[in-house]
Parts: C-alpha cells; sequence; structure tokens
C-alpha cells in the first residue's frame, strides 16, 4: 500500500466488490425466510442495494474504486441502518 496506492486502492474496491455480492446473497436469503411477517420487503430492498452497489464496483474497477470505497460503503450502511431498525421496531410492536 505505500509503494503502489493504487493497486491496493484496487485491491480493496476488488474485496468490497466481493463482500456486497455475498451481503446481499444473505440479505436476500434473510428476506425470503421472512417473507410471511411484515418487513420482508424492506430486507428485499437492502439487498438489491447490496447487489447493485456490487455491480457497480465490478463494472469499473479498478479505476471506479477510489471514489467509490467511500460512496458506496456509506450508502450501504446507511440501509443496512434504516433496515434494522425498522425491523428492530416492527419485532418490538409484535412482542407487546
Amino acid at each position: 500500500m505505500i509503494f503502489y496506492p493504487m493497486t491496493g486502492v484496487g485491491t480493496v474496491g476488488l474485496l468490497l466488490g466481493i463482500y456486497f455480492f455475498m451481503d446481499s446473497f444473505a440479505g436476500f436469503s434473510l428476506a425470503f425466510s421472512m417473507k410471511p411477517t411484515k418487513g420482508w420487503f424492506l430486507w428485499f430492498v437492502n439487498a438489491f442495494f447490496s447487489m447493485l452497489i456490487g455491480v457497480l464496483f465490478i463494472v469499473g474497477w479498478p479505476f471506479s474504486s477510489i471514489y467509490l470505497i467511500g460512496l458506496l460503503v456509506g450508502f450501504s450502511l446507511f440501509f443496512d441502518g434504516i433496515s434494522l431498525l425498522v425491523t428492530g421496531s416492527i419485532f418490538k410492536k409484535m412482542t407487546k
């Protein structure tokens, strides 16, 4: 990373692309396992956005890794947080 920073950024971009694909597959399986309950569609949308982000990483790799690392990781964390908050409030209402 010190001597060849562009190679390091490209490697991190490729690893994040693989991570987003794995996150989307896990999100799809979670959404379909929750399907009869309320809030499953939000997990499906979250998985779709993770798949889209993974595709964006892989299509533009390695040149797009410079700006996509910070931008899209932030978007993914935002959508994951919203999904967790909504699902938590739904389950909290179900237990009362």
